[in-house]
């Protein structure tokens, strides 16, 4: 979509693959308001959600996957207020 190809470049996961079951949503010039960063196993299941306000032009977001968790590939998808899909990436857990 439109707006995915804008956020591509506006938003960036990180470190990649994730070792430590902790990984960061850094936002960059983001448009202000609220957003919500959820992360998805390979089958398209919600592992975890959080509602993110971005009120500021850099904001970074710590998120962590539970200890529990599969190691694997999982999609992090990231909606804006009127829950409209802005970006997705694949992230690899260790």
């Amino acid at each position: 979509t439109k707006a995915e190809e804008k956020f591509s470049k506006l938003i960036a996961v990180y470190p990649n693959p994730v070792t430590s079951n902790r990984f960061s949503v850094q936002f960059n010039k983001v448009p202000q308001g609220d957003y919500t960063v959820e992360l998805l196993d390979v089958v398209g299941r919600s592992v975890t959600a959080r509602k993110v306000t971005i009120n500021n032009e850099t904001q970074l977001q710590p998120l962590s996957v539970s200890e529990g968790s599969a190691k694997g590939i999982y999609m992090v998808k990231i909606y804006d207020s009127k829950n409209q899909s802005v970006f997705t990436q694949k992230v690899v857990v260790q």
